[in-house]
């Protein structure tokens, strides 16, 4: 068995992929990208059942895209080889190809019993139809009698159709009615959801912001948070927060955000609409200049590892600066 490995049309599509997920990861090391991110991808059902919501994998592209996990997932495999594999298994003794060509042989003798059964039933029925076609023209069956067999068996065919035309219908409306009655629960619970403190919010009760790199809180500044509901947070304001601790960050928040907003302006760049590579790859641009300027002898190793910082490091790295220059 070959572990979880993006086929061979696909290398385009993952190559772009592996910049997008890990955007800084050196040329050297792409290779065991793709084998990561493939792994992701073939595991995404464990990871998403199985690791807290808060956990930081979630604030990566690959999860808060809306179609990037689905694109990827057709072209993600793990199984035996095939010689059109551009992997091989090693390690493997000799004899585990033959028991595997054993078991296909067991499959296809199986599929070729069937085949022969339903054959000989075939047969069977052929042989049946040209006997009463023969008795038909012999005169042995009237074709008075014929007639009125075949005007019974479709009556009661009819009947039967009514019937379960009849059944199936008022089966469809009860579902029809059912789903609606879900829908109408789904959406009051959503609302519920964010109605709170005597009105409507834009976010859930409880909901705080994501400890995350300045580039991916950007995202959520620009796009939010698709998958769970949550709308691009440049449209909220601090009375959508639930607790006083929460308000607290998102100021400090909002300060960053601006802050990353007037360096895309300085770059002649519009905020992005959509999320697509081009957006990823300018919030890691405008991290990068953000740290710049935080610090203009912070060591090149340090700031080719934009992820080392979480926003609200850099946000109070920020304002430390502004007060010793004031």
């Amino acid at each position: 068995m070959l572990p979880p490995f993006f086929l061979s049309e696909s290398n385009g599509v993952a190559s772009s992929a592996v910049n997008q997920v890990f955007p800084t990861l050196p040329e050297h090391l792409k290779l065991v990208g793709r084998f990561c991110l493939a792994s992701l991808v073939h595991h995404r059902v464990w990871i998403t059942q199985n690791l807290n919501p808060n956990h930081r994998i979630f604030n990566n592209i690959l999860f808060t895209s809306s179609t990037l996990l689905d694109q990827l997932q057709p072209l993600v495999v793990c199984r035996g080889y095939q010689l059109e594999d551009s992997i091989t298994a090693t390690g493997i003794p000799n004899h585990v190809s033959l028991l595997i060509e054993m078991r296909e042989l067991r499959s296809s003798n199986t599929q070729l019993i069937s085949e022969l059964r339903s054959s000989t039933q075939q047969v069977i029925t052929s042989v049946i139809q040209e006997l009463e076609d023969r008795a038909i023209q012999a005169r042995a069956i009237t074709p008075d009698h014929l007639s009125e067999a075949l005007e019974a068996h479709f009556t009661r065919v009819e009947e039967t159709f009514d019937s379960r035309l009849s059944s199936w219908l008022q089966n469809a409306s009860t579902q029809t009615q059912s789903r609606n009655n879900n829908t109408q629960i789904h959406t009051e619970d959503q609302r519920n959801e964010r109605i709170w403190n005597g009105g409507p919010r834009l976010l859930p009760d409880g909901y705080r912001l994501p400890k995350c790199p300045p580039s991916v809180a950007f995202q959520y500044w620009c796009f939010g948070d698709p998958h769970r509901g949550i709308p691009p947070l440049n449209r909220t304001k601090h009375s959508d927060f639930s607790n006083k601790d929460s308000r607290k960050r998102f100021s400090d928040f909002s300060f960053l955000m601006k802050k990353m907003e007037e360096m895309m302006t300085q770059l002649n760049k519009e905020r992005p609409r959509e999320e697509s590579p081009e957006a990823q790859q300018l919030f890691i641009e405008l991290e990068y200049k953000l740290i710049h300027s935080i610090d203009d002898h912070v060591s090149r190793k340090r700031t080719t590892r934009p992820f080392e910082r979480t926003w609200q490091t850099v946000t109070r790295q920020l304002r430390e600066k502004k007060k010793r220059s004031d």
